[in-house]
């Protein structure tokens, strides 16, 4: 789990005492679990009055730790946040991999390239793949996706849930299926349980309103396809030329 777990410093202790919940049934079920803390946890007090279950990895926050899970074979290989605002490079401290095992990197970090967010714990996809990781997954950007650059694949798997507008489309975790010295094979799993949508009808072929209402419940209905029963919750953005131009104006 790559950080921000909790978002900020909130008094109510039900997200982190459900959290906590999940890590026992995980526990129970004999899923081990490798986490460290992200600039909104270090600003959280749930992060610091709540107990984790035995067993459950919380990576320093001094230094690059890394952690072996012997029986998989998996060591992974990390540093938290100590306090939320985090503008050193972390990554270039990180270990080079250790051969015989799967190894996974764990970062919290706003990298370089990537417009719209601070930049905590700056560091380049080079400085990454450089660790020859079998896996590297970072958290802080919201935006699911791969940063292209080397032969590690590096993922953001982006946020659980969307949270406003903004954060459109399907949302969830990152499953991965790695072997030493193999090529990860990464998939998405869904997990939101509320969805948002920005969808924009073509209007070119609206001769009139009826017509425009008629596009937006096309993409409407496809969308609401995609979202499975799910509580969908969408924007419309208008484009194209059309003859309803003026009736949507002096109508909206």
């Amino acid at each position: 789990i790559a950080g921000d777990i909790y978002d900020g410093d909130w008094r109510s202790y039900e997200t982190g005492e459900y959290f906590v919940r999940g890590l026992h049934t995980l526990r129970d079920s004999g899923i081990e679990v490798a986490l460290l803390y992200g600039n909104h946890d270090a600003e959280s007090s749930i992060t610091k009055r709540l107990t984790m279950p035995d067993g459950v990895r919380v990576l320093s926050t001094a230094e690059p730790e890394s952690v072996e899970f012997a029986d998989l074979g998996i060591v992974v290989h990390g540093q938290g946040y100590e306090v939320r605002d985090v503008f050193d490079n972390l990554a270039q401290h990180y270990p080079h991999r250790r051969d015989g095992w799967v190894n996974v990197g764990v970062l919290h970090t706003g990298i370089q390239g990537i417009a719209g967010h601070e930049k905590y714990a700056p560091c380049t996809v080079a400085e990454l793949t450089a660790c020859e990781y079998e896996y590297f997954a970072l958290g802080h950007i919201h935006e699911r996706g791969e940063q292209a650059g080397g032969d590690t694949p590096v993922w953001f798997s982006g946020n659980l849930q969307g949270r406003h507008p903004r954060e459109t489309g399907p949302k969830g975790a990152l499953v991965v299926d790695v072997e030493p010295r193999g090529t990860a094979q990464v998939r998405f799993a869904e997990c939101d349980v509320a969805r948002w949508e920005v969808l924009e009808p073509d209007l070119a072929e609206c001769e009139d309103v009826e017509d425009v209402v008629g596009a937006m419940n096309s993409v409407y209905q496809k969308a609401l396809g995609g979202a499975g029963d799910r509580p969908l919750v969408v924007r419309f953005r208008l484009l194209g030329q059309t003859p309803a131009a003026g009736a949507l104006a002096d109508d909206p």
